[in-house]
């Protein structure tokens, strides 16, 4: 499709670099996140060095390379991409607007991971304000927000602050795209996190294995999202002393993470140690 692309119309046409943004989406999927890179790049160069090219896609595609970036934790490429596409989309866009909410979520996203918590908690309200207003209170959306709120709330310990707005969210993902959806998994994972914290580990299980369930089957058993869950359930093992049973959850946890992030990736690291942990308990 690109090369034909490129005969029609150039290899600096807009139609091009549409084509290009396609397949670096496919590539991000697949994790191959250099290819991915590249083909990005590619399509930004030739959308901000065509004279007509729309100043709103390249914020898009700016959006989306930053979050390429902060899902490989390079945090500071991405918050300057995002900051880069939030700046054109609020000079292009009338606000209230649900491109500049995703902006601020996205921002605040980087920030929490970065640990700045405070300038994250500021980008997150204003991003859910945004989408309360754009897209209302029961979008799916807006839930993510919520969502991505809460976890703020939570890993400072502010855990009164973080259930009543993760149970909300947990609601809206049931009611608007389903129980077997990855997004109401994603909740559910993320309410369990709430409660382990608190070594509730009697209300957390049943729901990393609910939101397991539903990643497997929506996504695949080789899936990232499968790895953490088994990691967070491999936790709880440990926690009842449950040793062996733990380290198998690791070894399995530790093979999706090395075939498809590969064996430096941070993730794998953090997963290889918790397995070896595990395995020195036992020895």
């Amino acid at each position: 499709a690109i090369s034909i692309a490129e005969q029609l119309s150039g290899n600096a046409h807009p139609d091009v670099a549409h084509i290009l943004t396609d397949l670096a989406e496919s590539y991000w999927s697949q994790t191959k996140y250099e290819q991915a890179e590249i083909l990005y790049q590619r399509a930004l160069l030739i959308y901000e060095q065509a004279p007509a090219a729309s100043r709103i896609r390249i914020a898009t595609i700016l959006n989306d390379m930053g979050m390429l970036y902060e899902y490989q934790e390079q945090y500071e490429q991405a918050e300057a991409y995002l900051q880069r596409s939030l700046t054109i989309r609020e000079q292009e866009l009338e606000a209230p607007h649900a491109d500049i909410g995703e902006s601020f979520n996205n921002l605040a996203w980087v920030s929490y991971k970065e640990r700045k918590y405070e300038q994250a908690e500021q980008l997150y309200q204003r991003g859910l304000a945004i989408r309360e207003q754009t897209l209302g209170s029961d979008h799916p959306t807006t839930a993510q927000s919520l969502d991505n709120l809460a976890l703020l709330y939570s890993d400072q310990g502010n855990y009164e602050q973080a259930e009543p707005l993760l149970q909300r969210a947990l609601t809206i993902f049931e009611q608007s795209v389903g129980p077997k959806h990855q997004d109401t998994a994603i909740a559910l994972r993320i309410l369990a996190d709430l409660y382990a914290k608190q070594g509730q580990y009697e209300r957390a299980r049943p729901l990393y294995q609910q939101a397991l369930a539903i990643f497997e089957q929506a996504l695949g058993s080789e899936h990232p999202y499968v790895a953490l869950c088994l990691q967070r359930l491999a936790r709880l093992d440990v926690h009842e002393g449950k040793y062996e049973q733990a380290l198998a959850l690791y070894q399995r946890a530790l093979d999706i993470r090395e075939q498809v992030q590969g064996p430096e990736h941070i993730a794998t690291m953090k997963a290889r140690k918790e397995y070896e942990e595990v395995l020195q308990t036992l020895t």
